[in-house]
This record gives structure tokens, sequence and C-alpha cells, in this order.
């Protein structure tokens, strides 16, 4: 920490409270720190969104228990992600669910869940799926693979599965 505040120009406890997550850090300050430590400019550009996503708080914040805290940190690197890598064993990523699947999936795994919650939690899935799409930020890359327990495991809803898989055929 002693060389990098010296090649910085700061103090040492200026990059303590940074490095213990005392302060937010401006993008400026994130990207001037990543070339010290010799980051690649992928890393700077990362770095600098994380940054960015800091200062204010997030779509996800809205969503209240739709979202329970230890996924929020998630959805945050997830939101700022130039390429995402998902290994799935049992279901199709939420990053590529269709709303018919959403709905399955949370009837099984919660059946007694109110409406409203459950419409909550397909809003979240649905409003995560739009990072795919956007322009600005560039969209992430998405790398996806599923193993086979994926495709043979079946749902009540035959003809929404069939219709996930068709979606999943389009977004390969």
């Amino acid at each position: 920490m002693t060389a990098a505040a010296k090649e910085l120009e700061w103090s040492a406890p200026r990059i303590w409270r940074y490095e213990t997550g005392q302060v937010p850090m401006h993008p400026n300050d994130v990207e001037a720190m990543c070339r010290v430590y010799g980051a690649s400019r992928d890393t700077i550009e990362t770095m600098r969104s994380l940054a960015r996503e800091t200062k204010a708080h997030g779509w996800w914040h809205s969503y209240g228990e739709a979202i329970k805290d230890w996924f929020k940190l998630y959805v945050g690197l997830e939101a700022a992600a130039t390429k995402i890598r998902h290994y799935e064993t049992n279901l199709v990523p939420g990053l590529l669910q269709t709303v018919e699947y959403m709905r399955e999936l949370i009837a099984i795994d919660q059946p007694s869940l109110p409406d409203a919650e459950s419409q909550a939690k397909v809003d979240v899935r649905l409003r995560r799926q739009r990072l795919l799409a956007r322009a600005v930020p560039r969209a992430p890359y998405l790398d996806v693979i599923l193993n086979e327990a994926v495709v043979r495991r079946p749902l009540r809803d035959r003809h929404a599965l069939a219709r996930q898989f068709d979606a999943l055929v389009v977004a390969s």
C-alpha cells in the first residue's frame, strides 16, 4: 500500500479507506489505482463501471424482498459485467428463461407464494434480461453451458418447457 500511495501521490490512509470500503471511489481514482497495479484495459473498464454503480442504487434495490440481500451483490456485478460465463446443472439460467418457464419454477419452488410476490420475482428476472439487449454500455458476452439434466428435467406444463427450448435455440 505504501508503494501505491507514493506512486499515486496519495496518502496511505486514503488508499486504506478505499481498500476497506469505507468511502465510495470515483471512477477516475479506480482507473489510477488499476494502472498502478497493472490491470488490463478490460479490468479497468469493469472496475470503473463498478465504481459508478456504488454511487447510485441499482434498479434492483426497488424490488425489496423479491431479491434476497445476498443476490443483490450478484445482480450488481452482473449489471457491470462485460462477460458472463454460466454453467447450470439443473435449470435454464434466469437470463435466458421465458416467462412461462419462470412461473413454473416459482410455482414449484414456492407453491404458496402470493401472486404479487410471484410476479415481483418474474419482473426481477425480466429486468435482469434487459442487460443482454442494452446498447450503452455494451451488452455483456454471455457464455452458457447447460448440463443434460436441464433439458431432461420435466415441468408440469410441457408447453412451457417446449417454448423455453425454442427460446434457447433462438438465443444460441
